[in-house]
């Protein structure tokens, strides 16, 4: 197995987006709110599915940082209208919320 990206994050639902995401992308919350289609990786998530890139992701059902349903979830959903279904892999850990440190990235194999 290979970590070949990192994919399926929707900056819009992180709680801390108008804080640290925006930090780190060295802009102010109103200069990234205006360029989230060009920095926001859910965006761009068609292009790994139509390429037939294998997906893995392990997403904590509490997650209250990262939500589950607007960030793994909709990376399934986009993946299944894009034909890809197949090819992608969501184990929801029940009563886990961030998982950073055990699973918490895309694995492409």
């Amino acid at each position: 197995m290979q970590i070949r990206h990192l994919s399926g994050i929707d900056l819009t639902s992180w709680p801390s987006v108008k804080g640290a995401a925006a930090t780190a992308y060295g802009m102010s919350a109103e200069q990234l709110a205006l360029q989230f289609k060009e920095h926001n990786s859910i965006e761009q998530i068609v292009v790994l599915a139509e390429a037939r890139e294998p997906e893995f992701f392990n997403h904590g059902d509490e997650d209250q940082v990262v939500p589950l349903k607007e960030n793994s979830g909709e990376v399934v959903r986009r993946y299944s209208a894009a034909g890809s279904e197949s090819i992608i892999q969501l184990t929801i850990a029940e009563g886990q919320g961030t998982t950073i440190g055990r699973l918490s990235f895309v694995v492409s194999h």
